[in-house]
């Protein structure tokens, strides 16, 4: 586990300052956690170690450069994505115009540049673009680029607290028995596997004092990890002030 040092105020701040604090001090270490490619590797062990059955997005391809890319690569049932940026996803079934595709990733690879102190551990990530199969919710009448999103924050292995959040960036916040605690955009039903989820994120979040484990949950209600997030929203303010408040009490 990180160790790190807290300042003699750690007590008193909220979540978000933690955070803040915290992904300021990660290391190289943690790259090939939020590595979108590498990361898959990581799970097939953890499946592997704890005899479970967390599923991943199948890869159909990893470029290796900006002109790697053919009609082949043109599906309906695809997307594209970065291994090491937020949002950087092209869906297939709408941008078909390979030159335009090209365009996106070579316009995201010359911006591209990680300067915030605060999340360091993406310094390391090698930059790639990847074909993903899409993941069809139930929530979804057809397979698309917009599966809803699970986000179980994590202390020492404990979730305590799911965000669910759509295409839309539209979102709802529970408590890990499924109550409403801040946000409440979207109706969204308790997972049938509710506690599976749970138990997956404990396991994948056990070597880390935080971190935010991102799921998704398919039609057949299978669970597939999305990715792992340590410095959720930067280090911004995601709750209202007495959550934030609150869910810092919980990490001493």
């Amino acid at each position: 586990m990180h160790k790190f040092t807290k300042p003699e105020n750690w007590n008193l701040l909220p979540l978000y300052k933690k955070v803040e604090i915290y992904g300021s001090t990660l290391t190289e270490n943690y790259s090939k956690y939020v590595d979108k490619i590498e990361v898959k590797k990581y799970i097939e062990n953890v499946n592997n170690i704890f005899k479970i059955n967390i599923k991943v997005a199948t890869v159909i391809k990893i470029l290796k450069d900006i002109d790697d890319i053919d009609e082949k690569d043109i599906n309906d049932n695809y997307i594209i994505k970065s291994s090491h940026a937020s949002g950087w996803n092209i869906d297939t079934k709408y941008i078909k115009n390979i030159n335009i595709i090209k365009l996106y990733l070579n316009f995201w690879n010359k911006t591209y540049k990680v300067d915030n102190l605060n999340e360091p551990q993406y310094q390391f990530i090698k930059p790639r673009f990847f074909i993903e199969h899409k993941i069809h919710d139930k929530y979804s009448k057809d397979i698309n680029g917009n599966a809803l999103v699970y986000m179980v924050r994590c202390l020492n292995g404990k979730p305590f607290s799911i965000r669910v959040k759509d295409y839309m960036n539209k979102s709802s916040s529970y408590d890990t028995d499924w109550n409403i605690i801040d946000i409440n955009e979207l109706n969204i039903d308790k997972p049938k596997n509710l506690n599976m989820l749970l138990k997956y994120a404990s396991i994948l979040s056990i070597p880390f004092e935080f971190v935010r484990v991102d799921f998704y949950i398919d039609k057949n209600d299978d669970v597939y990890l999305s990715e792992y997030t340590f410095t959720p929203s930067g280090g911004l303010k995601v709750f209202s002030d007495n959550i934030e408040n609150e869910y810092g009490k919980l990490w001493n």
